[in-house]
């Protein structure tokens, strides 16, 4: 049994790893007794890549809030890699892992930061 679990959403600019970023990122970390115990959320500053207009009309995430309110991505990827610490046996769950995951590994390159060694997590897509 796992002793935490990572219940992970992202919203990115499109469908395509490649030519889109991941606009925002929220996970909520629970215990083995799916007792929250620590959140996080944040808009992520473009790195590169797209928001696509399809991608606003579903997330509704425009450039506009992206620019007011995210984060650059080397530091986000510092926050997160600080609040994983410490976290053994975490499962990642995601409502689309295979669509998700894929943005996950990208965001890592970009960010140029580890994210608790390689991030080939245990997932569970919902």
């Amino acid at each position: 049994m796992a002793n935490y679990y990572c219940i992970l959403d992202l919203e990115t600019g499109g469908f395509d790893k490649d030519l889109n970023a991941i606009t925002e990122v929220a996970f909520v970390i629970l215990d083995a007794n799916l007792k929250e115990i620590d959140s996080y959320q944040t808009y992520i500053f473009p790195y590169g890549l797209e928001n696509g207009e399809g991608a606003i009309a579903v997330n509704g995430i425009t450039d506009e809030k992206i620019q007011n309110e995210g984060v650059p991505i080397n530091d986000v990827a510092k926050q997160i890699r600080d609040k994983l610490k410490g976290y053994r046996d975490i499962i990642f769950v995601a409502h689309n892992a295979k669509f998700d995951f894929p943005f996950m590994h990208q965001f890592k390159t970009h960010g140029k930061v580890e994210i608790q060694g390689k991030f080939n997590p245990i997932q569970l897509c919902t």
